[in-house]
């Protein structure tokens, strides 16, 4: 083996490699490992430097000089736990060489958001934050890998990369608390599942998703000409514009109307997103009702063409296979919660006509299955009220809830629910939107606007709200107390998530513990789904998890098995998050053709 700068071992030849393998598999402890590779995907790259820190040693193994990754795969999966930086991306070329879950990655990106919630998407920033070191030599990263012939530079650079991860584990692994570590793992487990969802994709009908390009254009053109027929261009030469649209407010509204209305944080202008839109739209006189209407038209159909319209045709977000593969990046959100980019398909909006775009391929079914008020669900759980317990299981609780809120009569409330009156739905509708809004900790003013009433009605609704459900309602509070005292909030799993003491932060914070154990649920079916889907006679991917939803393709005419399986491991996901808790009506589930097969 050759000696370089003393910090690590060369490999280069095939009888080393196999001598570096043994020594970490007799050493058996954790290892840290770091891949160069020629390309993003294992399909059409290659492996070309297998970089590895710890107890054993420091080696860099090349690829092209000692055969094949495929070759060393299955022995380096079997040699030891392996700590890495992106367990999502090592872990695709080791499945991909090995055909199987022979591999136990631990993923340090993903230890310090056990304990700090969110975090860096990159490894040299990690490094910078919790290892205090910046790192000159990341443009390599993007360097020529495939030439024979590599620098030493590039050599010294993939070594450097195990050697940080490994310091970040060891940092870490002392770091976690026990009960950190049983959350870390909820998390950690995902990552197969995880980067099978972001290899599967999601087909896009390029035809009809043209026809709703047109169809959101349009609605875009009419709402500009009714804002430009209240709105001189002089005025507003950008709609787009939050100043020139706060200017134009300022010219406008009278003085009480200005005076309430939130101002940005250094109150140099007024706040122009939907919330506050909606809520003065509510209250305005004509025609300045129906200008704020027409801007928030406008507003969402532009999203829409700019975001998920033309990109997704037109852009890298559509591959050469007609999919978008979006990322899923685990834990990324302070709560737990995945987030998506490239693009986000978290904000694909729920409406069936947006959700028809994104199609099952021939030969397949798309089975979609979600949890049903899940947050509710793990409300119930966390403060243990006996009545919301009761509601969410065992009923309708978002028709109590409308009957708690409005004086109504039970037996003919849920008759005229049963018979879809729209009168009835809409009170449904309306105590739903009510009931998360409190839970993420709205105030009155925010509660109007879902209820259409005053900020005194509104907190009159909130006092109905807690009567019926008192200890979910003192749960929020005792969680004010919580980061007042500690700075950070507890997850069932036993991770915590940091909270900065920020007055605007507080009553969104108190329901961290709520999203973050529903995010936990989740990553506990994705697990699941991922260690099901290699025992399956039949074949079946992971296609997305968006929200409280599980995406998946089975082949033709099995979607109904794998609906059936997927429902029994989302409720033993949740088991493993509340033991011993009731799982009726836990889920929904569908079997179609697209996004839009579940109502």
């Amino acid at each position: 083996m050759n000696e370089t700068s003393g910090q690590y071992t060369l490999v280069l030849t095939a009888e080393d490699a196999k001598q570096c393998i043994k020594a970490i598999t007799d050493n058996g402890d954790i290892h840290a490992l770091d891949f160069e590779t020629t390309g993003l995907r294992p399909e059409g790259a290659r492996v070309r430097l297998t970089c590895i820190s710890g107890p054993a040693g420091n080696f860099v193994i090349d690829h092209f000089r000692v055969g094949p990754f495929k070759r060393y795969a299955l022995s380096l999966a079997k040699a030891c736990s392996w700590a890495v930086f992106n367990a999502g991306f090592e872990g695709r070329w080791f499945d991909f060489a090995t055909g199987g879950p022979d591999v136990v990655l631990y993923d340090v990106g993903v230890m310090s958001k056990a304990k700090m919630g969110g975090g860096p998407l990159s490894l040299a920033l990690q490094v910078k934050r919790d290892l205090k070191k910046t790192r000159d030599n990341k443009h390599l990263q993007t360097s020529d890998w495939s030439q024979y012939t590599l620098t030493q530079e590039q050599y010294d650079y993939g070594f450097e990369d195990a050697e940080d991860t490994f310091a970040l584990y060891k940092m870490w692994d002392e770091e976690l608390t026990e009960a950190h570590w049983n959350g870390f793992l909820v998390l950690n487990d995902a990552w197969r599942g995880t980067a099978e969802m972001e290899d599967t994709g999601m087909l896009i009908d390029t035809g009809y998703h043209a026809g709703l390009i047109t169809m959101w254009g349009l609605r875009r053109s009419a709402a500009e000409i009714t804002i430009r027929r209240y709105t001189p261009e002089s005025l507003i030469a950008n709609i787009r514009s939050k100043k020139q649209l706060s200017d134009f407010l300022k010219t406008t509204l009278d003085k009480n109307s200005l005076e309430a209305w939130p101002k940005t944080a250094k109150a140099e202008q007024l706040q122009t997103d939907r919330k506050q839109l909606r809520q003065a739209s509510f209250r305005a006189p004509y025609p300045m009702s129906r200008w704020l209407a027409s801007l928030m038209v406008y507003n969402r159909a532009d999203k829409y063409l700019s975001t998920y319209g033309d990109n997704l045709l037109t852009k890298q977000e559509l591959s050469s296979d007609g999919r978008v593969h979006g990322r899923f990046n685990i834990a990324q959100a302070v709560t737990g919660r995945y987030s998506s980019s490239q693009p986000n398909l978290q904000n694909i909006p729920r409406s069936q006509t947006v959700r028809r775009s994104f199609i099952s391929p021939v030969g397949t079914d798309m089975v979609l299955a979600d949890y049903s008020g899940v947050e509710l669900r793990v409300l119930a759980e966390v403060s243990n009220d006996a009545q919301l317990k009761q509601d969410v299981i065992f009923g309708d609780v978002h028709a109590e809830s409308a009957m708690t809120l409005f004086p109504v009569e039970r037996k003919e409330f849920m008759e005229r629910l049963k018979n879809k009156d729209p009168r009835a739905k809409e009170m449904r509708s309306k105590a739903k939107a009510f009931s998360f809004q409190l839970t993420y900790g709205a105030g009155n003013a925010a509660l109007a606007v879902v209820l259409r009433c005053t900020d005194a009605e509104a907190g009159k609704y909130v006092e109905r709200w807690a009567e019926r459900y008192p200890e979910a309602y003192a749960l929020r509070y005792k969680m004010f107390d919580q980061m007042n005292d500690r700075g950070f909030l507890p997850i069932k799993s036993g991770r915590t998530v940091f909270v900065h003491r920020n007055d605007r932060t507080l009553p969104v914070a108190s329901n961290y513990p709520i999203q973050g154990a529903a995010a936990d649920v989740m990553y506990r079916a994705v697990t699941r789904m991922s260690k099901v889907v290699y025992d399956l006679p039949f074949d079946a991917r992971m296609m997305a998890s968006i929200h409280d939803e599980l995406l998946m393709l089975s082949e033709a005419g099995r979607g109904e098995e794998l609906r059936e399986i997927m429902v029994e491991e989302m409720r033993q996901a949740w088991l493993d998050i509340f033991p011993n808790s009731a799982t009726d009506n836990l889920s929904e589930s569908a079997v179609g053709t697209s996004w839009a097969a579940k109502p």
